[in-house]
C-alpha cells in the first residue's frame, strides 16, 4: 500500500526522534517529557528540564548531506559565541556532537528561555543585529561553503517540474526558468566581493529570552554576497531596514534578493513530493515567484 506523503513525514520525524532520544539517553539526558520547538525540516527537541535543545535535519537530508551542515553549525555556532555574538550555543552539558543514528546526524544545543513578555523583533532591530553579526563573522578562519548548495537546490526544483505538471502556470513557469539562467550564475560565481554568512535569515532563526534576542540555526553558514543575507528585506521593505541599519549602499542588493526569492520557490518545488497536502506550501511557492 502506497504511504501518503503525510505518513510519510510521520515515519521520518518518528525514527529522528527516536535516534536523538536514543543518543541523548545515551549521556544521561532526560527522555521522558520532550517538549517538540520544531518538525518540519528538522525535528527540534528541547529535553526538558534539561537546558538542551537537540536538533535532527529530516527533510533537507532528501537535496543535501547533512553531515557537513551539522558539523558547520556547531563550529560557527561556537566559534561565534567565544566571540561575544548573541548566539544560543552549542550544549555544554553533554558533548554537543555532531552525532549519527541510525542514519540520523544530530546536535545539541543549550535551550534559551523564550521570552513571552518580549516585543517582537522588528525588521530594522534584526538588521542591526545581523550587521552587528556580520563585522564579527568577518573574522571566521574555519572553512565554509559558498552558494554552490543555492544552486544545486534550484537545479533541483527545476527538475521537480517534470513531476509536478500544472502546479505553476505558464507564467509562472517561464519566469522561473528565465529567473534561474539569470542567477545561476551568481550563485555559482558571485560577481561581487564575498564575505562569512549567516546563510538562512529570518525572524524565526532568533529566539528572544530574558536577555534579548539570540541567532540560533547557522546550518546555512557559508561565504556570499551581504546581499544573500539582506535579500530578505528586499520584499517587503525594499531595503530599508538594512539601510538603517548603517549597511549603505549594498552590492547587487536586488540580484542577491531575487536569488533568495528564486531559490525558496525551487526549494519548495523540489520537496513538494512530500509537502503537497501541507497547506500554504503551493502558495508560498506563487509567493516567492511573485517576487522575482
Amino acid at each position: 500500500m502506497t504511504s501518503t506523503p503525510s505518513e510519510r513525514r510521520a515515519a521520518r520525524s518518528s525514527d529522528a526522534r527516536s535516534a536523538a532520544l536514543t543518543v541523548a539517553r545515551g549521556f544521561g539526558l532526560p527522555v521522558d517529557d520532550p517538549a517538540e520547538l520544531g518538525d518540519q525540516f528538522s525535528v527540534v527537541l528541547h529535553l526538558r528540564p534539561a537546558p538542551v535543545v537537540v536538533r535532527v535535519p529530516t527533510w533537507t537530508a532528501e537535496v543535501r548531506d547533512p553531515g557537513p551542515h551539522v558539523a558547520g553549525d556547531l563550529a560557527v555556532g561556537t566559534w561565534l559565541h567565544e566571540q561575544g555574538v548573541p548566539v544560543a550555543p552549542p550544549s555544554a552539558e553533554v558533548p554537543p556532537g555532531p552525532h549519527e543514528q541510525d542514519g540520523h546526524h544530530l546536535s545539541f544545543w543549550t535551550w534559551v528561555r523564550p521570552d513571552p513578555a518580549a516585543e517582537p523583533v522588528t525588521p530594522t532591530v534584526q538588521a542591526g543585529m545581523l550587521r552587528e553579526l556580520h563585522e564579527v563573522f568577518a573574522a571566521y578562519p574555519g572553512l565554509l561553503p559558498g552558494l554552490e548548495p543555492v544552486a544545486a537546490d534550484i537545479e533541483n526544483g527545476l527538475a521537480a517540474l517534470e513531476r509536478h505538471t500544472g502546479v505553476l502556470a505558464r507564467g509562472e513557469e517561464a519566469l522561473l526558468r528565465d529567473a534561474a539562467a539569470e542567477l545561476l550564475p551568481e550563485a555559482r560565481h558571485p560577481s561581487v566581493p564575498i564575505q562569512p554568512l549567516h546563510g538562512d535569515v529570518h525572524a524565526n532563526n532568533l529566539v528572544v529570552g530574558a536577555h534579548g534576542p539570540v541567532w540560533i540555526d547557522f546550518e546555512e553558514a557559508c561565504r556570499g554576497p551581504l546581499g544573500w543575507d539582506l535579500g530578505m528585506f528586499g520584499w517587503d521593505a525594499e531595503g530599508r531596514a538594512a539601510a538603517a541599519a548603517g549597511y549603505g549602499d549594498v552590492p547587487a542588493f536586488r540580484t542577491f534578493s531575487r536569488l533568495r526569492a528564486l531559490h525558496l520557490a525551487a526549494f519548495l518545488l523540489g520537496l513538494r513530493d512530500h509537502f503537497a497536502d501541507t497547506e500554504g506550501w503551493d502558495p508560498a511557492i506563487h509567493w516567492f515567484l511573485s517576487h522575482l
